[in-house]
């Protein structure tokens, strides 16, 4: 598989991992109760843990990724100055 299919792969799943853990965050916050968009809070805390987890390694593996274009941008804002 071509590098720039698995960068644009991994975009996605942090995007999708991304609004999982904003939506399933946003009704633990709002809801106190015991069902939270019609699931048990138990398998929402579940649901949100599990993807903030795996998000975080796609947002390793996504720098390591893209290191040499961090590197690049970081040494053409610091010429600047």
């Amino acid at each position: 598989m071509r590098r720039g299919k698995i960068k644009a792969i991994i975009s996605t799943v942090l995007l999708v991992l991304m609004l999982i853990v904003l939506i399933t965050g946003i009704a633990m916050y709002f809801v106190k109760g015991g069902i939270i968009l019609g699931i048990p809070r138990y398998y929402v805390t579940t649901i949100h843990v599990w993807c903030a987890f795996i998000l975080a390694v796609f947002a390793i593996v996504h720098f390591i990724l893209n290191a040499k274009i961090f590197k690049s941008e970081w040494t053409s804002q610091n010429k600047k100055k």
